[in-house]
């Protein structure tokens, strides 16, 4: 009898154990004792029944391992939970070799037996059951088994099977992770990794967040994503690459906690980081953070002052994109700032690593915002030298023989109604209102001049100039060190980006709106011109109404501009923008501006 029952949970069944019919055909028959075994008591029937569930446990486990399925991750789980079976199946036969010796005499000596596997064998058939049923791929059969595993912390048999079938997922992952680091390509039919490699559709590599293992954080991914990228890069150009990356990734797979990850994988990407450095030319480092700053962020040379008057002359994306060929910028794409179009700069690999994509977008928002605020000044001071070139801007100008029937006509009409009592007065209010014109535009002018100006020099001397300069001095210090270099950039522009405010979105938007007035200011300027060369008679009224209603929105865009800025100053403590509000205040304009409107 007793053999019999353990012949059944090794797998042999016969008439006192039979297969009890599966419910449905996806799951495996489990173990029945016969009804109606006279030798049986109660006791012992209630005994066998209890042993003969880890049996069809045991059954269930076997079945899934040879159904299998798709996913390469639950299939290396169903592998690793061969590795249980074995075990128990070996258990079984010293069982069996006991109970020849008659050192097991009956139901309860057996049930004490196998004592260790009451927990564990229903408790991992109910796993990949669940697994099974669930369709469970990737990294969700991680998140369910370490979800199972958190529920029995208590049970240390329970936590060593959890363990061997969290290894097996680990085993896939380190496959996966080893093929893209050794051949910039991985086995993934279920799209199951969370790199997701090239197609043939010529897509670059990319992380899939929603793929992430629960352990590992978007910055890690990255992380990984740039050193197969890089080293795919290497093996291109035939370079020999020393890095053991058994050990590295090792170190990866068995972290255990998201700090432990960080750490490994950090250590990872500075090694491969390393490696690409020796690819580097001596000073190629310094020489391109030199260019980037003299000429898109400096405005040095005559970079800024061509693609102003190409863009101003044609107004398309065309004249930017020849403009930029020209003055040397390769794989040219194009970031806008108020209407201002500029290149993005795409210098080659391995520099492309020091200035990566994210850093040229935030270079060329930089740069657009910059240029926009040049682009206005250069048409303030345009402005400004078409009043000196036609003297009087508002006076309309005669020529000789204009002014002398002018004189006529005038005199013939000042006889004509000379004895009104009214004359006087009406010319006396043309004057006031022609020199309150002549006044209210010299102000305006010369407060979008200081604004611009005072912001122009913060942006390029406090800002760009202070971070550019302190990232040169400390790349002497490092030595040439690659990995310091790529640290120590992203550090100077994520600094350059923040206190250049291109990233506020209030900031910039105001910043648009006095740009934009600067353009209808300097529009009303054109507009007066043309009226000089053909001669026609302003109305003065509706002028100084216009320029009026111009510096009534100057004043509030630039007020709140100050405002913003020194709710800014307050909140992140900056002295670079506390000496540009002291300058912008010099004569305390904006703080009266803000006390009147308070009140």
């Amino acid at each position: 009898m007793l053999q019999e029952v353990i012949y059944s949970l090794a797998g042999f069944t016969g008439d006192v154990v039979f297969e009890d019919p599966a419910p449905s055909a996806s799951e495996a028959a489990g173990l029945k004792l016969a009804d109606g075994v006279p030798i049986l008591e109660k006791s012992e029937r209630a005994t066998i029944t209890r042993v003969l569930k880890l049996g069809s446990a045991a059954r269930d486990l076997q079945y899934l391992r040879d159904v299998g399925c798709d996913s390469l991750y639950l299939s290396s789980v169903f592998e690793s939970a061969g590795a249980i079976i074995e075990k128990f199946q070996e258990d079984l036969l010293d069982i069996e070799r006991r109970a020849g010796l008659e050192l097991l005499t009956g139901a309860t000596s057996l049930e004490l037996a196998l004592r260790s596997w009451e927990a564990i064998l229903p408790e991992a058939s109910d796993c990949m059951r669940g697994a099974f049923e669930r369709k469970l791929s990737g990294p969700d059969v991680l998140h369910y088994i370490q979800a199972r595993s958190s529920r029995s912390l208590s049970n240390p048999s329970i936590l060593r099977m959890y363990r061997l079938l969290i290894n097996g997922c680990e085993a896939t992952m380190r496959v996966q992770l080893l093929s893209w680091l050794l051949y910039g390509d991985i086995i993934d039919p279920n799209d199951e990794f969370f790199i997701e490699v090239a197609g043939d559709g010529g897509k670059a590599p990319q992380v899939r967040e929603e793929r992430l293992p629960a352990w590992m954080e978007s910055k890690n991914a990255h992380d990984l994503l740039y050193a197969g990228q890089a080293l795919a890069e290497m093996r291109q150009r035939k370079h020999e690459i020393k890095i053991d990356f058994g050990q590295h990734v090792d170190a990866v797979v068995a972290a255990g906690s998201e700090f432990a990850m960080a750490i490994a994988v950090s250590r990872l990407k500075n090694r491969v980081s390393e490696e690409v450095g020796t690819l580097v030319p001596p000073g190629s480092i310094k020489e391109l953070l030199s260019s980037i700053r003299d000429y898109p962020l400096l405005g040095r040379g005559l970079l800024w002052d061509l693609f102003i008057e190409e863009v101003d002359k044609s107004l398309n994306i065309e004249a930017g994109v020849r403009i930029a060929e020209e003055l040397g910028f390769e794989n040219v794409t194009f970031s806008s700032f108020n209407g201002v179009t500029s290149p993005c700069l795409s210098p080659p690999w391995p520099l492309s690593e020091v200035v990566t994509s994210e850093q040229e977008q935030l270079y060329a928002d930089v740069f657009t915002m910059l240029l926009s605020v040049r682009k206005a000044g250069k048409h303030v001071n345009s402005a400004w030298l078409a009043i000196h070139r036609h003297g009087l801007l508002l006076c309309r100008q005669r020529s000789g023989k204009q002014q002398v029937f002018s004189l006529y006509y005038v005199g013939l009409l000042f006889a004509l109604i000379s004895f009104a009592r009214f004359w006087p007065e009406i010319r006396r209010l043309h004057d006031k209102t022609e020199h309150r014109l002549q006044l209210l535009f010299q102000a305006l002018r010369a407060r979008m001049g200081i604004l611009l100006e005072n912001l122009m020099f913060y942006f390029q001397i406090d800002v760009v100039e202070s971070y550019m300069s302190g990232l040169s001095s400390q790349l002497e210090e490092s030595s040439d060190s690659f990995p310091m270099a790529v640290k120590l950039h992203k550090k100077a522009i994520i600094g350059v980006y923040t206190e250049c405010l291109v990233g506020s979105r209030v900031i910039s938007s105001c910043l648009v709106q006095i740009l934009e007035q600067v353009e209808s200011f300097t529009s009303f300027v054109s507009q007066r011109e043309r009226s000089w060369k053909y001669d026609e008679e302003p109305d003065l009224g509706s002028m100084l109404e216009g320029l009026e209603k111009l510096e009534r929105d100057f004043m509030r865009s630039s007020g709140l501009l100050f405002e913003l800025l020194s709710s800014v100053k307050s909140v992140e403590g900056s002295s670079n923008l506390a000496r540009l509000i002291l300058r912008l205040d010099w004569n305390g304009m904006y703080s009266k501006l803000t006390l009147s409107s308070k009140k």
